[in-house]
């Protein structure tokens, strides 16, 4: 006795247990590059930070060596239309102030501070986002150079 038997084959396609598989791989790999995007980006704006507070020490200087003095104002935002940088600005010290690249100024910690009582010496406060080689996470003050 021969028995036929019926080898039922399978249409092309995938299963719902493969189709699930794929998708959580491709979540995890999405996952994994925007945190490692994220804080390149972060990176980035501290690094930017860093560079636009000696452009400003260096204007703060070379307006100190034309006037005699810093100009005078109390923790003050500095947002490119502020009245350090126009003072700035008017004497040619510099073109345009940088301004932080997430800041709104409006109470905005990421803000950079400007602060001088009597113009003999001054502090810019400025504030890092995450610990890497241009410094710590936070707030930090420089002065003159």
């Amino acid at each position: 006795m021969a028995r036929n038997f019926r080898i039922k084959k399978r249409k092309g396609g995938f299963t719902l247990i493969e189709l699930l598989v794929v998708v959580a791989i491709v979540g995890l790999l999405a996952t994994i590059a925007i945190t490692g995007t994220n804080y390149v980006r972060q990176r980035a704006r501290d690094s930017r930070r860093v560079t636009d507070i000696r452009t400003m020490q260096k204007s703060l200087a070379l307006y100190f060596t034309t006037k005699n003095s810093y100009p005078a104002a109390s923790n003050l935002c500095l947002t490119n239309s502020d009245s350090v940088s126009q003072a700035l600005k008017q004497e040619s010290a510099i073109a345009k102030v940088p301004v932080d690249p997430l800041a709104s100024c409006v109470s905005d910690s990421n803000c950079c501070f400007f602060y001088s009582s009597d113009g003999t010496a001054y502090s810019l406060r400025y504030t890092l986002e995450i610990d890497s080689q241009v410094g710590a996470k936070g707030n930090h003050t420089v002065g003159p150079i």
